[in-house]
């Protein structure tokens, strides 16, 4: 087992502690404000890196641990944190290497000297580097040594690209003294480069509570020579936090009391000092709490936080402020120690992990806290919405090669392929559909991630249905493009909201008969909305193009699905809407407060309502209702996505910066969709939008 580094003779650890923001880990020079310092003294005890075996990975994937108000797998936790730093959840430490999330946070927690060199921080602008000034010298140093450590990257870098915590070392204290410069002016006021200093410096912040969350469980205390110290822990010059922590009350007793006020304090006996040298060293652990919160309360616990789980330095933090600490729950911190001792040797490593994760799932089961852990594991390693749509691209290429030769065998062999992998995509996203609910133990469309999901799965299986009952080849192709876009928007939003996609619900939302109600329901009616809109515009598309042009009965039969989805739309939208109404008379005492959620829903209601009225009333044609089938999806995205953006009113808990980017680009699509066919309407004579 390792010491904590130490700076000084008298308070190793204390020092330890006060320079663990300031210094990088073995060699790495010290953070400063001004100029680039002189290489820091090496940590001692710097242990080799002997990598984790699969095994391995594979038991800590499963730890227990809390985190946003319930209890995952650590491979869920390792997978958004690192995906908040980095984009991705994988990282690249080699030209030929890349390890996923949960090997990546071990080697943080256990070999941060090591970890402290994977390119983890995405920058992206390098107006951001000059801003904290890291110098294009500094970076083109940086990226050669990189290069020349591990051949990862390239010897120069792009504008975009990502850093090591030691490329970004020289830059610490500058980097820390622009975020505190910056988060002093009003967010609206920033600029976009203060913006990106202000979360490079949130990062940064999160990755060093990270590297010194396990040094607490698996480092030692230096214990002064004393008589009264060595009866306590006998001839040991060091002992861990654990063995300390024990000891406290006996520790606190052999100091005397505090002298009552106006009465001055005798001077301390060398004894006393080094008792309080020692005491003082422990309730240090305070200064970082952060971490994992791999430690679950002890059963029967009650009053205030007994449900709340605690990380090694947190328990540490709180035990040292004189928080009783329950005999099971220090034999849970032993286990982190006993897996400290022994890092480096493989075998034993194997062995001390197996142990602990064995001793945290039995903690965690006692509570009833471990039930969907598995689940969730296996849901995380199988990732099926990063298949699902994959397999949905391959079906939708074999649709459209199908489109080229509808008639031989070759025609009959692609349709086969294009039914069996994108019926296959839509049935891998069903599967994980299904098992999230199971894992939450909740109906699935609790949060805008969800929605896209059900809006991708609710759509493709209409389109399956529409295809069997037409068997005109239209529908199967837009089932493949439906399954691709949406499940490629569904990780595009993962990547650009870093959070967990099984969250604990908003206060609002914890009602499982309304989300199987209301919200189901009114999510199928956005599906419902989307999918005329997609199916309108291949109608327009092809009209305006001139594909088919002698496919009337192809065309009639996708006006006639165009029609049918959107009464169907309709229908839905207004009973979800209701619902919503009756669930707001519940939860705020009215049931319509014109929020805007409630006049999105209204619009798409009103919308579909006036599409049926002027189709039954003769003033548009299956072309001219295709048309405003199309607006239609803009009126549907706004109120999915659009009035969460607003910032006001009850419905704001879906806000996600950065999504208005991506209406705006819906908007700018189905707008010139719409140009199109208004010049194909001037071209042909007004009385087409009736006739077609």
């Amino acid at each position: 087992m390792r010491r904590l580094p130490s700076l000084s003779g008298r308070a190793p650890y204390r020092n330890a502690l006060l320079w663990v923001p300031l210094l990088l880990f073995a060699g790495l020079p010290v953070l400063s404000a001004s100029e680039p310092a002189e290489p820091a003294p090496r940590a001692t005890g710097a242990r080799p890196h002997p990598g984790w075996s699969a095994e391995a990975v594979l038991l800590a994937e499963a730890l227990p641990v809390q985190d946003g108000g319930r209890v995952k797998p650590l491979i869920t936790y390792a997978g958004y944190t690192l995906q908040t730093l980095n984009n991705l959840k994988s990282v690249k430490v080699t030209e030929e290497r890349r390890i996923g999330p949960t090997e990546w946070l071990l080697d943080v927690l256990f070999f941060p000297d090591v970890a402290a060199h994977y390119r983890v921080f995405l920058v992206q602008d390098d107006a951001t580097l000059d801003a904290i000034g890291f110098t294009r010298e500094m970076r083109e140093a940086a990226a050669e040594a990189d290069y020349a450590r591990d051949g990862a990257g390239h010897k120069t870098r792009k504008k975009r690209d990502r850093w090591s915590f030691a490329d970004l070392a020289p830059a610490y204290g500058r980097l820390m003294a622009r975020a505190e410069e910056y988060a002093k002016t009003a967010a609206a006021a920033r600029s976009r480069v203060q913006g990106q200093v202000l979360v490079l410096a949130e990062h940064v912040r999160r990755y060093i509570a990270l590297t010194t969350a396990l040094q607490l469980a698996t480092g030692r205390l230096e214990i002064p020579r004393a008589p009264a110290l060595q009866r306590l822990f006998g001839e040991a010059t060091s002992a861990t936090f654990t063995r300390v922590l024990s000891e406290r009350k006996a520790l606190r007793a052999a100091l005397p009391p505090a002298p009552p006020q106006g009465v001055e304090a005798r001077k301390r006996s060398e004894e006393e000092l080094a008792i309080a040298q020692l005491l003082g060293d422990l309730e240090l652990i305070a200064g970082n709490p952060g971490g994992p919160a791999l430690l679950p309360p002890p059963l029967g616990a009650s009053g205030p936080g007994s449900d709340t789980w605690r990380s090694p330095a947190a328990l540490h933090a709180a035990a040292a402020a004189g928080e009783e600490v329950s005999p099971a729950t220090l034999e849970l911190l032993k286990g982190f120690e006993r897996l400290g001792e022994v890092l480096g040797d493989p075998d034993a490593t194997l062995g001390a992990l197996r142990t602990l994760q064995g001793e945290l799932v039995r903690a965690a089961e006692a509570r009833g806290e471990y039930d969907q852990v598995p689940l969730e594991v296996t849901y995380q390693r199988v990732d099926p919405v990063n298949w699902s749509w994959r397999i949905y691209l391959v079906g939708l290429a074999f649709a459209l090669l199908a489109l080229l030769s509808l008639h031989g065998r070759w025609g009959r062999v692609l349709r086969a392929l294009a039914w069996i992998l994108v019926g296959g995509g839509a049935a891998i996203l069903v599967a994980g559909i299904v098992v999230r609910c199971v894992i939450m133990s909740r109906p699935p469309v609790a949060t805008l991630y969800e929605t896209i999901l059900f809006i991708t799965a609710t759509g493709s299986l209409a389109c399956f249905a529409m295809e069997a009952l037409s068997r005109r080849w239209i529908a199967l192709p837009v089932a493949g493009l439906l399954g691709t876009l949406g499940l490629l928007l569904a990780q595009w939003f993962e990547a650009l909201n870093k959070q967990d996609t099984m969250p604990t619900l908003e206060a609002v939302l914890a009602t499982n008969f309304w989300l199987s109600t209301h919200v189901t329901t009114v999510t199928f009616g956005y599906s419902a909305g989307l999918l005329a809109a997609i199916l309108g515009q291949v109608y327009v598309l092809g009209r305006v193009f001139g594909i088919g042009k002698n496919a009337h009965e192809t065309y009639a039969a996708i006006g006639r699905a165009v029609y049918g989805v959107v009464c169907f739309g309709l229908l839905l939208s207004i009973v979800g809407t209701i619902l919503g109404g009756i669930w707001a008379n519940e939860s705020w005492g009215r049931f319509w407060g014109w929020d805007p959620k409630e006049n999105g829903a209204l619009m798409i209601c009103l919308w579909e309502l006036m599409l049926l009225h002027l189709r039954l009333g003769g003033y548009v044609g299956p072309f001219g209702f295709s048309m405003l089938a199309v607006a239609g999806g803009a009126v549907v995205s706004f109120s999915w996505w659009g009035v969460n953006q607003l910032s006001v009113g009850l419905h704001t808990y879906g806000f996600t910066e950065g999504i208005q980017t991506m209406l705006t680009g819906i908007y700018l699509w189905l707008g010139g969709v719409l140009v199109l066919g208004l010049a194909w309407y001037f071209v042909k004579g007004p009385g087409s939008l009736r006739r077609s």
